[in-house]
């Protein structure tokens, strides 16, 4: 079989929330770009993100504008941008699960948090809310803490990747890994005895970025680190009373910068309702087994609804790990922004979180090389349907 080979713009390894925004970016550029994913589009970090899109209020909850906060409070107007169908991607047709949020404490503020809240600064961000605009979980008489709007919406991670990948199917390759060499300036799929080489070669993979960048005899090789999470959910039954669990997207402060818990909602084609749990249960729940967490969850949810008539027998309570992958940081702490590195033709980068995509893709725009190349839709690759990751509570 004689080889094939083509030379072309861009090609990306990972199909998550960066590496289709990315692709969509290239394509508007009119540069060739190509796609490789080993998995399902998504898989791993996008589907199991709790679809936020933050502003950074989360990260004030000292009373404080931290790094992350200051990092990350120009997204949601990035996005929301697109989403209206007028920013650099259109997004215009994403499932929006909640424009906004709820920040709420078991009991009353400090006064410098709650002084902090009411700054300017944080005017258009944050509101109080009065007993009769509370949401029905926290309209109780015996209900005594406070309640905060955020102006941050909640995406449907599986709507984004399908709009992200939306008249893509030409650009996106699905892969076996054992069937890829690695040379310099591309790749050659052994199978199909086609070589691609790259003017650009960015590795947006993930947890698998390490293994993409120990394939090339780099200088210095970016170092990647693994920060584990105990993520949980809990769903209604089949035939269950779906009110069991009302739509609620917040976070319970606590003190220091990290929610005690943070809860998304999905409702599914079953009409069984889905609570994601996620915050400092996830961090501190990889200490936990499985079933020790499980129960955990449960305990939390009576201390922090205590107004609320949870009946377990008809709800499905069940944790797993994700792996977030992160740049290397000293003691493993949290990243405060996206990290690109960048040596010869070949980028590494990760988001941090899925808020900063857009930021993350404008870092590697600036340093990718912007020169024309042949249409990849020429080549004879081998293509399928696209497939999308589906998280474990719809499976």
């Amino acid at each position: 079989m004689s080889q094939k080979a083509q030379r072309i713009n861009t090609l990306i390894f990972g199909g998550g929330v960066a590496g289709l925004w990315l692709l969509n970016k290239v394509k508007k550029q009119n540069a060739s770009v190509l796609l490789l994913e080993n998995n399902a589009l998504g898989a791993g970090q996008t589907i199991y993100s709790q679809g936020i899109i933050h502003s950074g209020v989360k990260y004030a909850l000292t009373g404080k504008l931290t790094k992350s906060s200051q990092a990350i409070k120009s997204m949601p107007h990035i996005w929301k941008a697109c989403l209206d169908g007028q920013g650099e991607i259109d997004l215009s047709g994403v499932s929006v699960l909640s424009a906004s949020q709820f920040m709420w404490s078991e009991g009353s503020l400090g006064a410098d948090l709650t002084t902090f809240f009411a700054s300017k600064s944080l005017a258009s961000r944050v509101k109080k809310l009065e007993a009769h605009q509370l949401p029905k979980i926290f309209s109780h008489k015996n209900f005594h803490g406070g309640v905060y709007e955020l102006n941050e919406p909640v995406l449907d991670a599986e709507s984004l990747l399908a709009q992200l990948a939306k008249n893509n199917e030409q650009h996106i390759v699905y892969y076996d890994s054992s069937d890829v060499e690695f040379f310099s300036s591309g790749i050659m799929l052994k199978n199909n005895n086609i070589k691609i080489e790259a003017n650009n070669i960015i590795f947006l993979a993930g947890e698998g970025n390490q293994a993409l960048v120990n394939q090339f005899n780099l200088h210095k090789k970016p170092k990647m680190q693994l920060r584990p999470l105990q993520m949980s959910y809990v769903k209604t039954k089949l035939g269950a009373n779906t009110h069991q669990l009302p739509k609620l997207y917040a976070h319970c402060m606590q003190s220091g910068a990290k929610p005690r818990i943070t809860i998304s909602s999905y409702q599914l084609q079953s009409q069984q309702m889905v609570w994601y749990l996620g915050g400092d249960l996830a961090e501190t729940g990889v200490k936990r087994s499985r079933q020790e967490q499980n129960a955990f969850v449960k305990q939390e949810l009576v201390r922090l609804f205590p107004c609320w008539c949870f009946n377990f027998d008809e709800l499905e309570i069940d944790s797993f790990l994700v792996q977030r992958a992160e740049a290397k940081q000293c003691f493993g702490k949290r990243p405060d922004m996206p990290a690109v590195f960048q040596e010869k033709n070949i980028i590494t980068a990760w988001p941090t979180k899925l808020a900063f995509a857009p930021l993350l893709v404008e870092m590697i725009i600036e340093k990718i090389v912007n020169k024309q190349a042949d249409s990849v839709t020429t080549l004879d690759l081998p293509r399928t349907n696209i497939i999308m990751a589906k998280p474990k509570w719809d499976v």
